[in-house]
């Protein structure tokens, strides 16, 4: 979709003239420190979001301490994005969602017994350094990278449907079951979103991209 450049004299007109994001959403770009409020200030869930993890996770399994700092940096990356409207602060957007959806992953692939209790870092570390390199392969080549997270998000719950076909499945899939239908949900309103479909450009409260970050 086309994107169109900020305003000459914007605050972040230089930096977003270097390389501009792959996609414009719904909301109209303002010429301002936060460009796109709706979307920017909606990332303030992620980091209510790690506060939550982080006391939730205390004294539990380790590996459920690895997502209070990971809600952070994409809530935090996300934020400047949005704000930015720059390719620049895009790339970190999607580093934090890999980090994000790498977690998962890397519980999983171990559960599987696709990977020791020493390789987890270093899966995390690979997959998230993958991801990113595919970011600029694909920017650059004009494919739509929102497509890596789809893909990493089906794998995450691909690879849970195939745990609950063995005895390693988990105890309970209440919350599982609750976070595809919340998935789907968010990824309609954001594809809603970005399709113009349901779009009003001038509502700086909320907007489906946004309605996405707080889903």
């Amino acid at each position: 979709m086309n994107v169109p450049p900020l305003e000459p004299g914007c605050p972040w007109y230089e930096l977003s003239s270097l390389a501009l994001p792959n996609v414009k959403w719904c909301e109209a770009a303002r010429c301002s420190w936060i460009v796109e409020p709706a979307n920017t200030w909606s990332n303030l869930a992620f980091l209510v979001l790690a506060l939550f993890l982080w006391r939730r996770s205390r004294g539990r399994d380790p590996r459920l301490a690895w997502f209070a700092p990971a809600a952070a940096f994409l809530g935090a990356a996300s934020f400047i994005y949005h704000a930015s409207y720059t390719f620049f602060f895009q790339f970190f957007d999607f580093m934090g969602m890999f980090v994000y959806l790498g977690i998962p992953l890397t519980i999983n692939a171990e559960r599987l017994g696709l990977l020791g209790p020493e390789a987890r870092a270093r899966a995390l570390g690979w997959g998230v350094g993958l991801g990113c390199l595919l970011v600029l392969v694909l920017y650059r080549a004009g494919i739509p990278i929102q497509g890596i997270v789809l893909a990493a998000t089906l794998t995450v719950i691909g690879s849970e449907l195939r745990l609950m076909r063995t005895a390693l499945r988990a105890r309970d899939y209440r919350f599982f079951y609750l976070m595809v239908a919340v998935m789907a949900l968010a990824s309609t309103l954001s594809m809603l979103d970005v399709s113009r479909v349901l779009c009003d450009p001038d509502n700086h409260l909320l907007q489906g991209h946004a309605s996405w970050h707080l889903l």
